[in-house]
């Protein structure tokens, strides 16, 4: 499976369910998802988001997906900016852990819906202006509405702590077109959190073409500094739970969480 393709980036994630959501859609994202530039016009990004193959960890990806490594790497420099820190104590770490999390969900998962609405089968051939909107309201509805069927062992605390992280994330996503987006918010609109800031400003500068040639080792290396726990490797599987068959109108198979062990 692709997905294998964001590991790295999923590590960031520590909280288990968290991680297992974000898999979980990247398992039913459009296949194309995986192939496609950045940018369909080919006008923005660097040449290297806008190539069709792409060997990141082993695998042939489109641009896409080293730009989504890119936005993690430039995001959680922007979180640095915003005050987390490992010079930081230990409760005011644990305090910057949650939106540790949510940054990363958010930034996998921001361009998911670019050119369509994966659970239509949509993925046309330029990005829709409304990517993030589509994106947020699918993540934060009907998406996880059908990962808790498959997984019922979400519930209780769990899942209202899932809910609040999602809602979290899918507002950042939803307004990380920035200047580009329908809404067209302002960085100092009071509407935005410093959460949709860190993400929208992670991508905006990784659509730059001055951005350098892609170097998993060394955006690794960033990342480490301020998520030292989750690199290298996290030794638990992406979700810790066995899938249920789902009961819907319209059912989504299931992933195998055997493949993510790392």
């Amino acid at each position: 499976m692709k997905a294998h393709a964001l590991y790295i980036p999923l590590a960031m994630i520590e909280n288990d369910v968290l991680r297992g959501y974000a898999t979980y859609l990247l398992a039913h994202s459009h296949p194309d998802f995986w192939n496609s530039p950045s940018s369909s016009t080919g006008k923005h990004h660097p040449d290297q988001h806008n190539r069709r193959g792409e060997v990141i960890v082993g695998l042939e990806v489109g641009g896409l997906i080293a730009h989504t490594w890119h936005v993690l790497a430039v995001a959680f420099e922007s979180m640095r900016r915003y005050g987390c820190s490992t010079k930081l104590g230990r409760d005011d770490l644990q305090r910057w852990a949650r939106t540790r999390d949510c940054l990363a969900f958010a930034c996998i998962l921001h361009d998911w819906a670019k050119n369509g609405d994966p659970t239509r089968g949509e993925w046309g051939r330029h990005t829709t202006s409304d990517h993030g909107e589509v994106a947020a309201r699918v993540i934060s509805g009907p998406m996880f509405d059908r990962f808790l069927i498959a997984f019922p062992e979400v519930h209780g605390d769990a899942e209202v702590d899932l809910r609040g992280m999602v809602d979290e994330a899918s507002h950042a996503i939803q307004h990380h077109y920035g200047i580009w987006g329908r809404d067209h918010l302002k960085p100092s609109s009071s509407e935005l959190t410093d959460l949709d800031r860190m993400l929208s400003e992670g991508d905006y500068f990784c659509t730059r073409r001055f951005l350098g040639e892609f170097d998993g080792n060394r955006i690794m290396a960033s990342l480490r500094e301020l998520c030292p726990k989750a690199l290298p490797g996290c030794q638990s599987q992406v979700i810790p739970l066995t899938p249920e068959p789902e009961v819907t109108e319209a059912p989504v198979q299931p992933i195998d969480t055997s493949e993510f062990m790392w």
